[in-house]
């Protein structure tokens, strides 16, 4: 009878102990599990609030850059439409641009390079533009063609326009799309 009570002894002794453990086990794991949730919590908070500044800052430019180059494009197509290289409208065109290339330059680190290289050509392409139209109102161009463009400016000019729609619509395709825009 004493093996028998020595043997209950033990194996309480042994449940009682493999208890203990369990429960400081358990409390442990719980403590860790807490401590590495929280770690990642806060990584995770973290990473929201730089991508919620980010987007903050990003937006604002993609949607400034997306307006200029709308104008622009519009403005050499009312200008062609309009067949003479006077007009108020030409003004505005200049000031955007110049604004457009402003921008590009003080945006840069927040563009992708295809982006930069884009608005780059859009730009280089309407400043071309802008060129030809400079030639075509001399006073000997007025005085000779009167205040339209002769035949082989508005072809030039054309030909430039159709350059400067085709980037437009790429340009506003990017932008659209890092604005999750369709």
């Amino acid at each position: 009878m004493e093996i028998i009570n020595d043997i209950s002894q033990s194996v309480f002794s042994i449940v009682i102990s493999c208890g203990i453990i369990a429960f400081i086990l358990r409390e442990y794991l719980k403590r860790y599990l807490d401590y590495v949730f929280k770690q990642k919590e806060q990584e995770i908070s973290r990473r929201s609030h730089i991508d919620i500044e980010t987007i903050k800052t990003y937006v604002p430019i993609l949607v400034e850059i997306n307006e200029l180059v709308y104008k622009m494009n519009n403005y050499s197509k009312e200008l062609i439409e309009s067949k003479t290289p006077v007009g108020i409208r030409r003004d505005s065109y200049v000031e955007i641009c110049n604004a457009l290339t402003e921008r590009i330059y003080t945006y840069r680190a927040y563009l992708e390079p295809k982006s930069f290289e884009l608005l780059h050509d859009f730009k280089r392409v309407n400043q071309d533009f802008l060129l030809l139209l400079n030639v075509s109102d001399r006073d000997e161009s007025i005085i000779e063609n009167g205040p339209y463009f002769d035949e082989k400016t508005l072809s030039q000019l054309e030909e430039l326009h159709i350059k400067i729609n085709s980037i437009f619509n790429k340009v506003t395709e990017s932008i659209q799309g890092k604005l999750n825009v369709t």
